[in-house]
C-alpha cells in the first residue's frame, strides 16, 4: 500500500507536520504511514492513527486533522491518507445471502487530502488551484438500541463484518432529525436551505441513498455523487466519502457557496455528519 502515498506525495516537497492514516481493513505496525514518512526523511511529521471505525472513519478523521491544525503553530496543514483493503475480509467460502451481499458490495479503496487552517489555504502558493471546502459544522450520535446491527470483529482469518436488514430502517427513522441539529449549530434551516444544497450520503449500500434521500425530501441529482461512487467503486469503507468529496470539488456544475451536508454511518450504530461549504 506504500504505493498510495508514492502517488499522493509525487508533486508535494514539504512534509506535513502532521499525517492521519485512516483504516480498518489494512493493518500493520509499524504502519505503512511510519513507513512512508521514513523513506522521506520527514522527521519532524507526527502520525497518527485513526482505525477501526469503518465507514464513518473519514468524519474523526478529518476532525482530528481539525483539532491538530488549531494546535499548530507551523505551517497550518494535516494530511489525511486512507488505505482500505477490504478484500482481504471477504470470505469467498460462505453462499448466504448476507455474505453474498457483502462481497459484492465491498471494495478496497484509496486516497489522500490535505486539510488547511484557511489563512495557510490561501497563502500557500504550492496549491495552484485553490478549490476545496470548508468546514462550518459536525454532528455525531450514536443511534439507541443498534449495538448488534452493524459490526467488524475479529474472527480466525480475518475481520468478520455483520449488516442486519435493520439498518436502513434506523437509518431513515433519524436521518432527519439529525441533519436538522447539524445544521442548526450554524443556525442553517434544513427544510428552507435544503433544495439548494448537495449531499454527500455515505452508499452503504444502494437503498440507504434511497432511503436518505427520500426521507430529507430531496431529489436524487442532489445526492448524484453518492450513487456514482457506489456505482464505480463500491462500498470502500472510510475512503467512500472522500471520493464523494473529491467529485464534488471538482463538479463545475456545483458553484462555490454550495453548502455539502456529507454523512455515514457505522458500528455503533453511529450516524456522523459534516456541513461543509464548497469554495
Amino acid at each position: 500500500m506504500g504505493y498510495v502515498f508514492d502517488e499522493f506525495y509525487s508533486d508535494v516537497d514539504e512534509a506535513p507536520e502532521n499525517l492521519v492514516h485512516v483504516t480498518c481493513s489494512g493493518y500493520s505496525s509499524p504502519s505503512v504511514a511510519q513507513h512512508a514518512t521514513i523513506s522521506r526523511n520527514w522527521e519532524t511529521t507526527q502520525v497518527t492513527h485513526s482505525y477501526q471505525m469503518g465507514c464513518y472513519g473519514a468524519f474523526p478523521a478529518i476532525r482530528t486533522a481539525s483539532s491538530l491544525i488549531s494546535g499548530s503553530n507551523l505551517n497550518g496543514r494535516a494530511d489525511v491518507v486512507h488505505t482500505e483493503l477490504l478484500s482481504a475480509h471477504l470470505n469467498l467460502t460462505e453462499f448466504s445471502i448476507a455474505n453474498t451481499m457483502i462481497c459484492s458490495l465491498f471494495a478496497d479503496g484509496f486516497i489522500g487530502y490535505s486539510l488547511y487552517e484557511e489563512e495557510s489555504f490561501w497563502n500557500d502558493k504550492a496549491v495552484l488551484e485553490k478549490k476545496g471546502l470548508r468546514i462550518l459544522a459536525s454532528h455525531e450520535v450514536i443511534i439507541p438500541d443498534s449495538l448488534e446491527d452493524m459490526s467488524w470483529e475479529i474472527g480466525e482469518y480475518n475481520f468478520l463484518m455483520t449488516l442486519s436488514k435493520r439498518v436502513p430502517v434506523f437509518i431513515r427513522k433519524n436521518i432527519k432529525g439529525f441533519l436538522t441539529t447539524l445544521c442548526y449549530k450554524v443556525g442553517l434551516d434544513l427544510e428552507e436551505e435544503k433544495s439548494k444544497m448537495h449531499f454527500a450520503i455515505h452508499p452503504g449500500g444502494p437503498k440507504i441513498i434511497d432511503y436518505v434521500v427520500n426521507a430529507i425530501g430531496i431529489t436524487k441529482k442532489q445526492a448524484s455523487w453518492s450513487y456514482d461512487i457506489l456505482y464505480r467503486h463500491g462500498n470502500m469503507s472510510s475512503a467512500t466519502v472522500p471520493h464523494i468529496f473529491n467529485e464534488i470539488v471538482n463538479d463545475s456544475n456545483i458553484t462555490a457557496g454550495t453548502k455539502i451536508v456529507a454523512m455515514a454511518f457505522g458500528p455503533g450504530l453511529t450516524a456522523t455528519g459534516l456541513l461543509l461549504e464548497k469554495i
